[in-house]
């Protein structure tokens, strides 16, 4: 039985690059304090899903400012798969860093805010991992 899925690499990436620029703008102002990314984010999962329903996506910020997509699913085969029909895209990368069951990563959404506390003891990992498949 064939999944459910448009599984069209040339869609979803046709669609990306006409929204990177958005994306790219909602993401600086949520930095700034300026605005909510749930609706980016939600959209960017629609989009994802429409390719594969399997499939999740979330935005980071790298340490060099590049905007990371990042998708992965339980399947990695799938999210291998857009992600190396990648067109370049300036100031982003992407990757399939694994699976959705990875228990060291949290969607950006769902992320505690940063704490300034220095006494307070450092109790989990985060993004300390190097991806499986990265393009940049």
């Amino acid at each position: 039985m064939r999944r459910r899925g448009d599984f069209s690499t040339t869609k979803f990436w046709r669609w990306f690059e006409a929204e990177a620029g958005g994306i790219a703008n909602g993401m600086e102002a949520l930095a700034r304090g300026e605005a909510d990314a749930e609706w980016l984010l939600v959209e960017l999962n629609d989009r994802v899903q429409r390719y594969d329903p399997d499939l999740v996506a979330d935005v980071r910020k790298t340490l060099d400012h590049t905007l990371e997509l990042s998708i992965r699913s339980a399947d990695i085969h799938s999210a291998v798969v857009l992600v190396l029909a990648a067109p370049r895209v300036p100031g982003w990368c992407f990757s399939a860093p694994g699976t959705a069951a990875d228990p060291h990563r949290m969607p950006f959404r769902l992320a505690p805010p940063p704490s300034l506390d220095k006494g307070a003891r450092i109790t989990g990992r985060h993004e300390a991992y190097v991806p499986e498949v990265s393009i940049h």
